[in-house]
């Protein structure tokens, strides 16, 4: 006996071709987008770790004597990072033990003699991981008065 099935549809090869066409289309407008988005939720974070690196350093200046900022206390970069997480954690910042982890690549610090006072100012720059150097923010730079994000590498 034969059994006829008269309602069975499926997709056709056309159906299928132009769906996966449109998925790609979606993907390709999207992409970018997401990209986009990424880095800067990564720069966000790393601001927002620089301005607590920024209200700790005020907290060291207001607690040492004369109100002045580390001198020479770390290395710049990685071999410096557990040196200056010391600093900030004695300040009651904590950074986690990796400086990759806290989302920075590099670090450059350099205290500065204002009217041969040493330690009287200092600026920091954070090279932030996974951001193009084309990019804002690719660079973070630290000082008392404030945070800058410019484009570049360390």
């Amino acid at each position: 006996m034969l059994i006829k099935h008269k309602n069975i549809r499926g997709f056709t090869l056309v159906e299928l071709m132009i769906a996966v066409a449109i998925i790609g289309i979606l993907a390709m407008i999207a992409l970018p987008n997401f990209v986009r988005y990424r880095t800067r939720s990564t720069v966000a974070t790393a601001t927002g770790t620089c301005e607590a690196i920024r209200s700790a350093m005020a907290v060291y200046a207001s607690n040492s004597d004369g109100h002045t900022f580390p001198v020479g206390l770390w290395d710049d970069g990685a071999a410096g990072w557990s040196d200056f997480r010391s600093v900030m954690s004695a300040v009651g910042t904590t950074l986690k033990e990796r400086m990759q982890d806290q989302g920075f690549q590099d670090f450059i610090y350099q205290p500065i003699e204002i009217y041969g006072e040493a330690g009287s100012d200092y600026f920091f720059v954070f090279q932030t991981a996974g951001v193009p150097e084309n990019q804002p923010g690719s660079l973070i730079e630290v000082r008392p008065s404030g945070i800058n994000r410019w484009t570049g590498s360390l």
